[in-house]
């Protein structure tokens, strides 16, 4: 699930044919067995995200990886299969105190961020901006903050880290777009991944194909390419306003759930495998750069069927 301080796993997969489809999915290192990760690995994945590192309103960073010695043997297992490694950098939504540039520190972040790209050896920084009190902010740093991962940091290995960039969309007339046009997302970021799901969109946007064709084309019209678009769902089930809890897609499936549907069950709106078609159709259409899920540890086991990520690779 996606919160203020997320943990996101990203696999980017190989199919079968002469197309390349880039599949990423998102989980912290102790939800999954390193031995379920590497599976993973070994189907074709070509990019791990790990979750759990915040960024805070006065540029510190927080670390809520709990096992190290699980995110290095994840790493280890990436490079036995070419796999590529990345922390998600997520954004504080609800600080105790106001955002502003007299508070944040760029050499505090730099300082701090490069200290856990050499500790969990990842070679990518994705920057996830997320709802809240400093959402403006943030956004408004966004480039700073970009230049700064590709420009003066380094992967244990010396080489500079790449910098990407992730967000939940939201209406089209909402203020976000705004600030994604300012931040000249297309400039510093090698990969610009769009959220459909919590806690922006938990309305029938979540799972409706018109809107995710109309949010990539925003993008489009801001100058972002389209080789650098992601789009993003999650392995989650809402039900907007009837406050109900959020349920797994596998707890869905389990309580009577269609795997492929309209993405409508009981009071719940979720990502069946016909919306994973759906967006990764889209990618294919509009040469985009790929697809992700995220709470991966939520969906089925990933050779079953059922799975969302079973879909994302071979549907």
């Amino acid at each position: 699930m996606l919160a203020s301080s997320p943990i996101i796993v990203l696999l980017l997969v190989s199919l079968p044919s002469s197309a390349r489809r880039e599949v990423s999915i998102s989980s912290q290192e102790w939800l999954a067995p390193t031995d379920t990760i590497c599976e993973m690995f070994s189907m074709g994945v070509s990019k791990f995200l790990l979750e759990s590192t915040t960024l805070v309103n006065d540029g510190s960073v927080f670390s809520e990886v709990v096992n190290v010695t699980m995110v290095n043997e994840i790493a280890d297992c990436a490079r036995k299969y070419g796999t590529g490694t990345a922390l998600l950098l997520g954004t504080d939504s609800y600080p105790y105190h106001e955002c502003s540039p007299d508070i944040f520190s760029f050499a505090t972040f730099e300082s701090q961020i490069q200290s856990y790209i050499t500790q969990y050896n990842v070679e990518e920084v994705r920057f996830w901006v997320w709802v809240g009190n400093c959402q403006q902010f943030f956004w408004q740093i966004a480039q700073r903050v970009g230049w700064i991962i590709s420009r003066k940091l380094k992967t244990r290995s010396g080489k500079p880290v790449r910098a990407s960039i992730g967000f939940g969309a939201e209406p089209l007339d909402s203020p976000l777009w705004k600030y994604v046009e300012a931040a000249r997302l297309g400039r510093l970021f090698d990969t610009v991944s769009i959220h459909f799901g919590h806690p922006t969109l938990l309305s029938n946007n979540m799972v409706d194909a018109d809107f995710a064709r109309q949010a990539v084309q925003r993008l489009l019209t801001l100058g972002v390419p389209a080789s650098k678009i992601e789009l993003s769902v999650e392995a989650m089930g809402y039900s907007p306003g009837k406050f109900q809890p959020p349920r797994t897609y596998a707890e869905l499936i389990a309580k009577g759930a269609l795997p492929f549907s309209n993405g409508h069950f009981e009071d719940y709106t979720y990502q069946s495998q016909k919306q994973v078609l759906e967006k990764t159709c889209l990618v294919e259409d509009r040469g985009l750069y790929g697809f992700s899920i995220s709470t991966i540890s939520e969906d089925l086991p990933a050779r079953t069927r059922s799975s969302l990520l079973y879909a994302a690779l071979h549907f």
